[in-house]
């Protein structure tokens, strides 16, 4: 692909075939398959720094990974992977063009704060790192529909992450969706025990 901005070339993997064998599932929502990755919507120029949906950019061309590239592709580097900084970044820019758009960012947000514990690190950097995550949950609270299933959990378990766990007890109390009930019965147990953080349920 080409930068909208400035033309320089990235690349950006996409999937034949996939499964979800040795998946990992977690009360926030992410699944984290070896062998289903996920391809981030956005990325950052490694040339002129701008942020953009990848969807934006020029398709120049493709080239099967395990074969040696054409030359115009040999020095090509992939996307590059955003960090907690820059989606606040892309949402200060207005990248985001309607709620549903905002959502998906702000739970990759939500996400990649939970992907430093599941890298058994520390969750905030400081005091304003804090203060911003929380903001993030309450605005992503909003932005939720307790219609749907998956968002429901996702309310009960943003609540648990903020220590309210009566809110996330009431909201657990209201699901009924038997495919996930395990689900409800795991994240019930961490409510009770004091435990807001996220947890693998699978």
């Amino acid at each position: 692909y080409g930068c909208p901005q400035c033309g320089h070339y990235f690349a950006r993997g996409s999937i034949a075939s996939g499964n979800t064998f040795g998946s990992r599932l977690y009360s926030d929502g992410k699944r984290i398959s070896p062998m289903l990755p996920d391809f981030s919507e956005l990325t950052r120029c490694e040339s002129c720094h701008k942020i953009f949906k990848i969807r934006d950019a020029r398709k120049i061309g493709s080239y099967d990974f395990w074969k040696q590239p054409e030359e115009r592709f040999a020095n090509v580097n992939s996307a590059e992977e955003l960090e907690i900084a820059d989606y606040f970044e892309a949402i200060r820019q207005g990248i985001p063009e309607n709620k549903d758009e905002e959502h998906k960012l702000r739970r990759e947000i939500w996400w990649a704060y939970n992907d430093r514990m599941r890298n058994d690190g520390q969750i905030f950097s400081d005091d304003q790192d804090e203060i911003l995550w929380k903001e993030n949950l309450e605005i992503l609270l909003d932005l939720l529909d307790q219609n749907k299933p998956a968002e429901h959990l996702m309310m009960a378990e943003i609540q648990r992450n903020l220590g309210d766990f009566e809110a996330c007890m009431n909201l657990l109390k209201t699901f009924d969706h038997p495919d996930l009930s395990w689900v409800k019965d795991i994240m019930t147990g961490e409510c009770r025990r004091g435990n807001r953080w996220v947890v693998e349920v699978r």
